[in-house]
């Protein structure tokens, strides 16, 4: 499933009642180098080689990380969707069975050369298409079930919502340029680590002219508070409002 303006929960602790209420905190899991920063290489605008992700293929012109379009930081994945495909890895472990997780990204799209309606921008090249998913997998790294995957085809982004090719580090446009795009499932029975992935397909259509980049940066990756966690989590806070409001009143 897909989401825009995703809305980051960080849950903890809550007293209710005396006992401490443990919510999704307890099966929290962190991507490392979630922004790309990591080495610190200063000697060029691109690279590689990116600490705790695989970037695949390696070399000229695909799997790289790039300083041209990023909201933190000084790195995002590279997309180069003028390439026919590339993609950047990352194994999470500690996975809980049951519970449902969150693959979460900023992501920035490309005009093309020509402006808003350049015929090399993201939107205009067919079968093209930009991804991420979430496969789980056993501690042995079998992979449990189907991934789950969010696909964001050419043509499906906003005029608005997309990057000025030209503007440098620090690209503008209405609406904004960070799209916040996630995909989610429930981890499987057996599941005990998830292999995150940002990549692309069919690329390679615009005759090499390298204008429809897609860029991805910031990944978490987190569980999905149950309903009834934050209900009691509610209950909790206004059992502390309440105690705080009695204090007062003495």
């Amino acid at each position: 499933m897909r989401h825009r303006s995703m809305r980051k929960i960080k849950i903890a602790a809550a007293a209710v009642g005396g006992y401490l209420l443990c919510t999704g905190a307890a099966h929290a899991q962190t991507v490392l180098n979630g922004n790309f920063a990591l080495p610190a290489d200063l000697t060029d605008n691109t690279s590689t080689v990116a600490t705790d992700w695989t970037l695949s293929p390696s070399g000229t012109n695909s799997g790289q990380r790039a300083t041209f379009h990023q909201p933190n930081g000084s790195w995002a994945f590279w997309l180069q969707t003028f390439t026919p495909s590339a993609t950047a890895t990352q194994t999470v472990t500690a996975v809980v069975p049951g519970v449902n997780y969150t693959f979460g990204s900023l992501w920035a799209f490309e005009l093309g050369a020509s402006g808003a309606t350049g015929a090399n921008g993201f939107n205009n090249v067919t079968g093209l298409n930009a991804f991420m998913s979430i496969q789980y997998q056993s501690s042995v790294g079998a992979n449990i079930g189907a991934a789950d995957i969010l696909n964001i085809p050419g043509g499906s982004i906003p005029v608005g919502d997309n990057a000025n090719n030209s503007a440098g580090t620090t690209p503008a446009a209405p609406g904004g340029i960070w799209l916040t795009e996630s995909v989610g499932g429930l981890a499987p029975a057996g599941a005990a680590q998830a292999v995150l992935t940002f990549g692309f397909t069919g690329g390679g259509g615009d005759a090499g002219t390298g204008s429809q980049s897609a860029f991805a940066t910031d990944g978490t990756f987190a569980p999905v508070p149950e309903p009834a966690s934050l209900g009691l989590l509610g209950l909790g806070g206004m059992a502390l409002l309440a105690r705080r409001r009695s204090r007062i009143a003495v």
